[in-house]
């Protein structure tokens, strides 16, 4: 069991940092509040939501989906995830260089 939480822990944590940087990254200093508030609204309802559909589209597959055949058997609601994650990993790649460093404007006091 330490060996799969140890490194789900350090994913999550490494995740979530990397995620703060880049939205600090992304905003003039001024719209910092702004912009990590609207950054944790969308991860608090992404985080509420994504259980939800995953589980109505595993409880669906394994109620009806058999009679589909294989994307829609059992195997659907992992293939949904899987798909889900591969578009964030393209969709991360395609992010600009400038947000690897902190933008150099004077800050608004």
């Amino acid at each position: 069991m330490i060996v799969v939480l140890i490194p789900l822990r350090m994913g999550i944590g490494c995740g979530f940092s990397s995620t703060g940087i880049l939205v600090n990254n992304a905003v003039p200093a001024y719209l910092l509040g702004s912009a990590n508030g609207l950054a944790m609204t969308a991860s608090s309802i992404s985080r509420t939501l994504a259980p939800l559909v995953a589980g109505s589209a595993f409880a669906w597959s394994i109620s009806k989906g058999y009679k589909h055949g294989f994307p829609l058997d059992e195997h659907f609601a992992f293939m949904l995830l899987s798909i889900v994650c591969f578009l964030a990993v393209l969709l991360s790649c395609t992010l600009p260089k400038r947000l690897n460093m902190r933008p150099s404007a004077p800050v608004k006091v």
